[in-house]
């Protein structure tokens, strides 16, 4: 790989896929000061720790379907080949939520209607539909993706990523914390009907393909529950903080620990988004010449170095001010816990978000789940004991020293695979 990186990111069309996702995360970041400014600092310390379960099941409740229908529907070569296989899982993947939704609406009604716990069982029941409707658009997404590309993928993305916000401040006014999963379930339920027309039922055909391939389903559900797995520890990693302080006794102070949080995953997604962008393109240099791979590696930290070090001296002098500018003078107590957290930016951007990616494009997906796991591990001992003596600063200095940690793991494994 001769050309200069950052030319061959301007040159290829992964714009389109750096620029939604970059939308995404920033969108993401405008939720969060919405919250801040409407609630309370416990009331958005109560949201935070339901948010943080909320992503951390959503990867066991999308089956990994969405990835898998990417990778699998993409092989299949011919177009009417491609419907079939996309229609028939879809109309599969319809039944198990049915059977879901049906056990969760006996759930619903049989359960107490005990006035104080009322409203979090509502929260619930909104949760559920959320969590139903966002698995199936993003399946349908997928299906965007390998039909249309990724400018037709991303145009969506963006534009729910936009309804997303401000679908949130409406029903937040209406509603309240509920109005928080209402606003986010409206918009996936639109996205859905939106883009149902792009599938083609035919329920007695589709029965009699599960019944002949079962090998098919097989492979199907296998390679989803690999990404259920991956995706699971990846999530646990961003919420175990988070988590955990709400276990630990330090329910009212989740938030102010949140905020230092979304900042700093808002930050990381930087790197994240410009190394998935050059994904397809690291699976061709790895088939083709694995030393190509060192070559994009090479050029992609020279960016990564420059990038962290500009982040890390930012978030340092400037903490406060930003914080009390995002979010208001109640979480000016996020400071201490953002320069902490500042410290991730440096061994994320040049080892654990790149080195990750590439060993995924490379086939090293169980690779990336154990070295991941052994992160969260780590996270969780250390948790175990600071959290209890330092609260939200202590969960900081166990996310740092888990991270530190696991980059090392990354590099000797980077070393035994291509710097023999």
């Amino acid at each position: 790989m001769k050309n200069n990186f950052i030319s061959s990111l301007i040159a290829s069309d992964s714009h389109y896929f750096i620029f939604a996702s970059l939308c995404n995360k920033f969108l993401s970041l405008v939720i969060a000061v919405i919250l801040t400014r409407h609630f309370t600092t416990s009331e958005y310390s109560q949201l935070a720790i339901i948010v943080a379960w909320v992503a951390v099941i959503a990867p066991v409740f999308s089956l990994g379907s969405n990835q898998a229908i990417l990778r699998l529907g993409t092989l299949q070569h011919r177009a009417s080949d491609r419907d079939e296989y996309v229609s028939s899982k879809f109309f599969l993947i319809i039944v198990i939520y049915c059977l879901f939704s049906t056990l969760a609406v006996l759930a619903y009604i049989f359960s107490g209607d005990d006035i104080v716990r009322l409203d979090l069982k509502d929260i619930f029941a909104w949760v559920f539909a959320y969590l139903v409707f966002h698995s199936l658009s993003n399946y349908l997404l997928s299906t965007v993706r390998i039909v249309r590309g990724n400018k037709a993928y991303s145009t969506f993305t963006t534009l729910v990523s936009f309804a997303s916000v401000c679908s949130t401040y409406w029903f937040i006014q209406l509603w309240g914390l509920k109005g928080y999963f209402c606003g986010l379930t409206f918009v996936q339920v639109i996205l859905f009907i939106s883009l149902l027309p792009s599938v083609k039922f035919a329920g007695s055909k589709h029965v009699r393909r599960m019944r002949e391939s079962p090998l098919e389903l097989k492979e199907f559900f296998g390679y989803g529950l690999s990404v259920v797995a991956a995706n699971l520890i990846s999530q646990l990693s961003l919420n175990v903080d988070i988590l955990m302080l709400g276990h630990l006794g330090h329910s009212d102070t989740v938030g102010v620990y949140r905020n230092a949080s979304v900042l700093i995953v808002s930050l990381l997604s930087l790197s994240a988004v410009v190394v998935s962008s050059q994904f397809v393109q690291i699976v061709k240099l790895g088939s083709e010449n694995t030393s190509q791979v060192n070559d994009f590696y090479k050029q992609y930290l020279v960016f990564a170095v420059i990038a962290a070090l500009i982040i890390i001296v930012t978030l340092y002098f400037t903490a406060d001010f930003l914080l009390v500018l995002l979010f208001g003078e109640s979480y000016r107590d996020s400071a201490s816990v953002l320069r902490i957290l500042s410290i991730i930016i440096f061994p994320a951007f040049l080892v654990r978000i790149p080195l990750g990616n590439i060993f995924s494009a490379l086939g090293f997906s169980t690779l990336n789940v154990i070295l991941a796991a052994t992160s969260v591990g780590l996270n969780i001992g250390l948790n175990w004991y600071l959290i209890p003596a330092f609260g939200n600063e202590g969960a900081a200095f166990g996310t740092v020293v888990s991270l530190l940690i696991c980059s090392i793991l990354y590099v000797y494994a980077w070393r035994g695979k291509y710097l023999d």
